[in-house]
């Protein structure tokens, strides 16, 4: 009889250690759903919070509005550059007789219009250069605005002025409140139209693809620069 007990009491046992694992596990199995639900809207939020809204409206800006932005732009590069020892020049883009359709460089974000003449427009890019500025190294010395190169054609392009044995950065600072940059080594050929290409009328054409992507920039200076310009020009 008493083995029969002892054996019957076992049983018990187990099998409430059987019910007890069992009713433990949907806890976990809830727990680890709750916390990927977390992840997933952490990162979620995290995707939302990389994608900002457009910060200046160009379409907005007055003439006078917009030539005072491309003056500020301007001489924070004259300071810039002189603290870094290069020169500069608001000459960043030229499209020459290469074609009389709008011009774009290419960013992680999209396409991001650099000229406009209407064809395809504005309204045909997401995002829109408001100003641009090239920096290098001056073959004569120059460091700051670079005099020399306000007249810089597409044809001559940078040779005149700059040592192309050293880098050559362009920087454009964009209506969605950010900085792209691109800097061309001495092994790159770099013109006024380096790193653009031209929308065809219909905005369908595959083959005008800019020979370089422009990056976000990691210039602290230009990212300050960019975000006073929101603060005074913002919506």
């Amino acid at each position: 009889m008493m083995k029969r007990f002892l054996t019957y009491s076992a049983a018990i046992a187990s099998l409430s250690l059987l019910l007890t694992g069992c009713s433990g596990q949907p806890e976990k199995k809830t727990s680890d759903a709750n916390a990927q639900t977390t992840q997933h809207e952490s990162k979620q939020a995290s995707n939302n919070n990389d994608e900002i809204e457009i910060k200046i409206d160009k379409a907005k800006l007055s003439d006078k509005e917009h030539e005072k932005m491309k003056k500020e732009v301007l001489d924070w590069a004259d300071k810039y550059g002189k603290q870094q020892g290069l020169a500069v020049s608001n000459r960043y883009f030229g499209a020459g007789e290469i074609s009389s359709g709008d011009w774009y460089a290419m960013t992680p974000k999209g396409e991001l219009q650099v000229s406009n003449q209407g064809s395809p427009g504005p309204k045909a890019f997401d995002r829109h250069n408001l100003v641009g500025v090239v920096m290098y190294k001056s073959k004569d010395g120059t460091t700051g605005l670079d005099s020399k190169a306000k007249n810089l054609t597409n044809i001559e392009s940078y040779q005149n002025v700059a040592d192309l044995n050293q880098p050559v950065t362009k920087y454009l600072f964009a209506d969605d409140g950010r900085v792209y940059e691109y800097t061309f080594q001495p092994e790159e050929k770099v013109e006024l139209s380096s790193g653009f290409a031209p929308k065809d009328h219909n905005d369908k054409d595959p083959n005008l693809k800019p020979d370089h992507p422009f990056e976000l920039s990691d210039n602290a200076s230009a990212n300050q620069e960019m975000q006073r310009l929101v603060k005074e020009y913002g919506n």
